[in-house]
């Protein structure tokens, strides 16, 4: 588990997975959580990933999470944003 007692991730753990999806790996976050108490954890990564799975409430449930800049690229290209 990457949360810690104080229900953050460290900051080792942040770096690591940073590094991860800046080399190219696709950073899965997986939890028994629902969405929306994992949707900040996904934020609070900062992942460069343009998109970042999410599978939550143990696996019943799977989400593809845009990144921030995605979802500006395409207010500024005028398409309809989706989720």
């Amino acid at each position: 588990t990457l949360l810690m007692s104080n229900s953050q991730i460290g900051e080792s753990s942040k770096q690591i997975l940073r590094r991860l999806s800046s080399d190219g790996v696709t950073v899965t976050i997986a939890t028994g959580r629902s969405s929306n108490s994992s949707l900040p954890i996904v934020a609070e990564l900062s992942l460069s990933q343009t998109h970042t799975p999410l599978i939550c409430f143990n696996g019943s449930v799977c989400y593809m999470i845009k990144s921030a800049e995605e979802e500006e690229e395409e207010e500024e290209g005028g398409r309809t944003k989706r989720e």
